[in-house]
């Protein structure tokens, strides 16, 4: 989303060409409310400077991988201490609009890296289903143990028989394959 985007963050006073922004953040603050709440906070403000909706989005993410949801007050607390430098300035009459086209673009994102459970539908034939069997769960090498397939790849786990649970983006793969046997 971010292609070579940079931010510097640091409690020193250094300074980089190649980043779009550079946050310095005061070491009480840091001890105070801890790393994953000031960059939270971090992200916020540089998208509020920059007034762009990817680095808005970039926060929410973070926000939800991280399970991290400053407070209005700490935000507020936060944002006030910290001395943010940006490359580019966008003077934004509506901050809504970015805020909320950071999170509309944030929960797309996210909805794909969710868990879904796919059932699959054997084919009758028997070749065709150790076939496909072979192709999603991988070789077998001992009782009820298997080594590679589709689901190793795609990082999934096996359920039960032709039912298995992998992130959502990965669905068309799984299509693929069962289309193609």
């Amino acid at each position: 989303m971010l292609q070579d985007w940079k931010i510097l963050v640091s409690t020193e006073n250094i300074y980089c060409d190649d980043c779009i922004a550079t946050v310095i953040v005061p070491p009480e603050i840091m001890e105070k409310y801890g790393e994953k709440k000031v960059l939270s906070c971090v992200l916020h403000s540089v998208a509020r400077k920059t007034g762009d909706y990817r680095i808005m989005a970039s926060a929410f993410i973070f926000s939800e991988i991280n399970r991290v949801l400053p407070k209005h007050s700490e935000l507020i607390e936060i944002e006030e201490k910290l001395i943010v430098q940006v490359k580019f300035s966008k003077e934004y009459e509506c901050w809504e609009a970015v805020f909320w086209r950071g999170k509309c673009l944030a929960d797309s994102v996210l909805n794909e890296m969710r868990d879904v459970v796919v059932a699959v539908i054997p084919p009758e034939n028997p070749k065709l289903r150790e076939r496909l069997r072979y192709e999603i769960e991988g070789a077998r090498i001992s009782r009820g143990r298997r080594t590679g397939g589709l689901l190793k790849k795609l990082n999934g786990t096996r359920i039960r028989p032709w039912t298995c649970r992998i992130k959502k983006k990965f669905i068309p793969e799984i299509e693929r394959i069962t289309k193609k046997i």
